[in-house]
C-alpha cells in the first residue's frame, strides 16, 4: 500500500460494508480480436478485476475508495455508479493488500482468498504468451474461476469464455 493509501483511510466500517455488499471479484478468460491488423488475429488472456457497483447514493463513498486506492476508474450512469480496477499491477500491488486488511464476512473472505490466488497467478505471467504458461497454473485458474462462480451462487451453466479456456488448456 502506498503512503497516500495509508493516509487516506477514513471510516473503515463504511468501506467494509460497501465492499461486503457491493464488491465483486471478477475473473474471466478473454478473447480479443485485433480488427485493425491484417488477418484479424485473436489474442487470449486472463483478466481479473475488482468492481463495486451501487446506486448513486453511494457515489461519495465510492469516490473515497478510489481516492484511498489511488487507482481504477469510476463510471456513472443516470442511476448507478461503478468503480473498477483492472490493471494487474494495481490489483496485485494496491488492491490485494488493501482488501486483505478489511474485516469482511467469512463468505466474502473465502471468495476474496480464491480471487487472490488467481490474481497472483495472472501477475506471475503478466505479459507472457499463454504458450509460455505452465499447464498446471492455467488449469488452476480454470478451477478458481469455477469456484468464484459457485460462491456467487451463479448458474453452473458454463460460460462461453470458460469453454474456450478449457479447450486452450488441452493444447498447453
Amino acid at each position: 500500500m502506498t503512503e497516500k493509501t495509508k493516509k487516506n483511510t477514513p471510516n473503515n466500517n463504511l468501506l467494509n460494508k460497501l465492499i461486503e455488499k457491493k464488491g465483486c471479484f471478477g475473473l474471466q478468460f478473454r478473447r480479443d480480436i485485433r480488427y485493425e491488423r491484417q488477418n484479424h488475429p485473436a489474442y487470449y488472456r486472463w483478466k481479473a478485476q475488482f468492481i463495486i457497483v451501487s446506486n448513486k447514493n453511494d457515489e461519495k463513498n465510492i469516490k473515497k475508495i478510489k481516492n484511498i486506492l489511488n487507482c481504477g476508474k469510476i463510471y456513472s450512469t443516470e442511476n448507478n455508479i461503478r468503480y473498477i480496477v483492472q490493471k494487474i499491477d494495481n490489483l496485485h500491488n494496491i488492491v490485494l493488500p488493501f482488501l486483505e486488511k478489511q474485516n469482511l464476512s467469512e463468505k466474502k473472505k473465502k471468495e476474496l482468498n480464491i480471487w487472490i490466488k488467481a490474481v497472483k497467478i495472472i501477475y506471475q505471467y503478466k505479459g507472457k504468451n499463454l504458450t509460455k504458461w505452465k499447464k498446471k497454473d492455467f488449469q488452476n485458474l480454470l478451477k478458481l474461476s469455477q469456484l468464484i462462480e459457485k460462491k456467487r451462487n451463479k448458474s453452473l451453466r458454463k460460460r462461453k469464455w470458460m469453454l474456450m479456456a478449457e479447450s486452450i488448456a488441452k493444447t498447453l
